[in-house]
């Protein structure tokens, strides 16, 4: 047997690192609905620090949480596109101690530059990591494609006033 066979400890951390099919279903999914790796662990119930582990000594697994990065700033991108070509209303209400409406407000449109700051420096990672053999939503035409969209967007609101 070998050393790890006679270590208690060895065998437990080894058995540890192992992860089932469905917690890692359960971290890629999280992590392309957040983009938050420490909420993606906690919804697959490991620790950041075993996903990172993992990330590090396995290349597939590697592969699929940048997929699932990937997959979560398309779907982020999606919904900005949506919020401002669309808008949206939010009705905020106030209540008295007594739970009765005081005052109703309608806020309309959010400050997206943050957002597409943050969508413009992963578009630049992805130019410079990408393999150039991957089809889909990050191929050249798709990634020239949502650019003149955004650029679209951005004059318009310009030429808004926004």
């Amino acid at each position: 047997m070998g050393a790890e066979g006679s270590n208690p400890v060895a065998l437990r951390r080894a058995a540890a690192a192992r992860w089932t099919q469905g917690e890692e279903r359960l971290f890629l999914d999280g992590l392309a609905a957040t983009l938050d790796s420490d909420e993606a662990a906690r919804l697959s119930g490991r620790s950041r620090a075993s996903a990172y582990a993992r990330r590090r000594n396995d290349p597939d697994f590697a592969r699929a949480w940048d997929r699932a990065i990937g997959t979560g700033y398309v779907e982020l991108e999606a919904a900005l596109l949506r919020d401002m070509l669309f808008g949206h209303d939010v009705e905020e209400i106030t209540l008295d101690a007594s739970g009765a409406v005081t005052g109703r407000k309608v806020k309309r449109g959010r400050d997206h530059r943050a957002a597409l700051a943050m969508l413009d420096k992963w578009r630049d990672h992805m130019a410079t990591t990408r393999d150039g053999g991957d089809a889909g939503p990050d191929t050249d035409s798709a990634v020239a494609r949502v650019r003149a969209m955004l650029d679209e967007i951005r004059r318009k609101r310009a030429d808004a006033g926004g």
